[in-house]
């Protein structure tokens, strides 16, 4: 048991640091810069408490204080987490909340290692070794179970136990041990209600209220109280959620809504279809008339697999590459997203990250559309990287098209017109030639060739909304920018500057 107790302490220390580093990272979209600061915090305070328990001769009693605190602060995780949530919501810099949070996790565990090292008839390398193997168990959980929301609860209670368990042989008195069992152990009942503040601090996170005085916090109460529920689902990839479109409305419209994706837009109901047809239809003026190979990267929402079967016949393949099948259930079985499909169509499917499929692709398409979300971190990031539009080019028949969303056309301050001109210049160097094309839904359509051949809208027309129609505009002029000193997105160096606004 001597040499469990650091395999535990520092399994549950570095475990609870993961789960910060990971909530930070989501509600900052801010992966790389939430993590370094994290760190820092976490590594200075481990070397604070290091110090201060050094220099006091009663290093069990500071020992079994600072494991106790652990224990509140493990069990308190997933409420911790939701006041993260509300609290992001003030003028208040999220790294003012980093620094509170991190500080104590720290602080506490740097009293482990010097008790051990002091308290434990065994060698120093034993010591450090099982100290290590507790870290790099957090590790392995972290990645199989932890990653997932819905263990946070179950992880935190697991955490503040098992160090209890610790400070109990260690010799905790047992009125503080009987005493610090029931608070654990009703704070661990209190879970039962924690599902439900989530709903609301998701709610008053779409709000997007700014909490600038106790009125605003008062108005922020209220408003998340008589806002209809967003139906949450959390998988392995992302997070996902339906609002309904009288979130944000007095009128009561319970037909139509909006899907977001780790808290993006994607797509909303009473306007998927000037986005999917828009993008598919652009892509058929560009196509010679014969049975065509297509290749959907992304979609899985199946707006674009809709559309093709709507016209393809029955000679031509579609292959559609999601990475998340959830995302399909939806669109086939629902809730919402289901609305939109009024039958079963008819396409291949392979469960695989795009930028995967295409390096082990041999196939040649015709028809290539990207269908991912914006570019809002490294994952997303190398969907449009130099790299990823080179095996797009591989993937392409000489007079076959790539078409996908340009996430920065609404934008007109100077950074995202860098983001705009990123985009273009990475396209470009992978061999690839483009137009931009869309008044309210723009979509960048490249081939091989420099010769853009066209067949008239009004052969397409009665497959088209109104709305459709008026959004096949070329605007490739708008968008003529001086490529030359322009940097290429690529995953060995990606552009840092390459985002877009919350």
């Amino acid at each position: 048991m001597k040499l469990l107790a650091p395999v535990i302490t520092s399994l549950n220390s570095f475990l609870a640091y993961s789960l910060l580093c990971r909530k930070f990272a989501f509600l900052t979209e801010q992966d790389l810069l939430s993590q370094i600061i994290i760190t820092s915090i976490f590594i200075a305070s481990i070397g604070a408490g290091s110090i201060f328990l050094e220099q006091k001769k009663k290093l069990k009693s500071y020992f079994l204080y600072s494991q106790l605190g652990l224990s509140l602060f493990f069990v308190s995780l997933p409420w911790i987490f939701v006041g993260l949530e509300v609290a992001l919501l003030s003028m208040v810099p999220w790294w003012v909340f980093a620094f509170i949070v991190t500080t104590p996790l720290g602080i506490f565990s740097g009293s482990e290692l010097p008790f051990y090292l002091a308290s434990l008839d065994k060698k120093s390398e034993k010591i450090l070794f099982f100290n290590y193997l507790g870290t790099l168990l957090a590790s392995f959980l972290f990645i199989g179970l932890a990653f997932k929301s819905k263990h946070t609860i179950s992880l935190s209670v697991f955490m503040a136990l098992s160090n209890l368990l610790i400070c109990s042989y260690f010799g905790l008195s047992p009125k503080l041990k009987n005493m610090s069992y029931l608070i654990i152990g009703l704070l661990s009942l209190s879970h039962l209600k924690t599902l439900d503040f989530q709903n609301d601090a998701r709610k008053a996170s779409y709000l997007g209220f700014k909490l600038d005085s106790y009125q605003d916090a008062v108005n922020l109460f209220y408003a998340v109280k008589s806002s209809p529920n967003i139906y949450h689902q959390e998988t392995p990839y992302q997070q996902i959620d339906f609002v309904p479109k009288d979130f944000y409305s007095i009128e009561k419209n319970t037909n139509d809504w909006a899907l977001y994706l780790n808290r993006r837009i994607q797509i909303y109901s009473d306007s998927e279809k000037l986005y999917h047809q828009t993008m598919f239809f652009l892509s058929l003026l560009h196509l010679p008339n014969k049975p065509l190979k297509i290749l959907i990267l992304g979609g899985g929402d199946l707006g674009l697999i809709r559309e093709a079967n709507r016209i393809l016949t029955q000679k031509s393949e579609i292959d559609l590459v999601e990475l998340d099948p959830a995302m399909i259930d939806l669109a086939e079985q629902g809730p919402f997203l289901n609305k939109i499909h009024p039958t079963e169509y008819k396409y291949n499917f392979f469960q695989q990250d795009a930028f995967s499929f295409l390096l082990t692709n041999q196939k040649k398409y015709d028809l290539i559309l990207a269908d991912f979300p914006f570019p809002t971190n490294y994952d997303l990031m190398k969907l449009y990287s130099v790299e990823f539009y080179k095996l797009v080019n591989k993937s392409l028949l000489d007079d076959g098209v790539f078409i996908f969303d340009y996430p920065f056309f609404t934008h007109n301050s100077q950074e995202h017109k860098e983001g705009q001109k990123i985009i273009l210049k990475t396209l470009s160097s992978a061999g690839l030639n483009f137009q931009v094309w869309g008044k309210f839904e723009t979509f960048v359509l490249a081939t091989k060739s420099k010769k853009f051949h066209r067949k008239s809208i009004f052969e397409y027309q009665e497959y088209l909304a109104n709305d459709v129609v008026s959004n096949f505009i070329n605007r490739t002029d708008h968008f003529s920018y001086d490529l030359k000193q322009v940097r290429i997105n690529s995953i060995f160096k990606p552009v840092r500057s390459f985002t877009i606004d919350k």
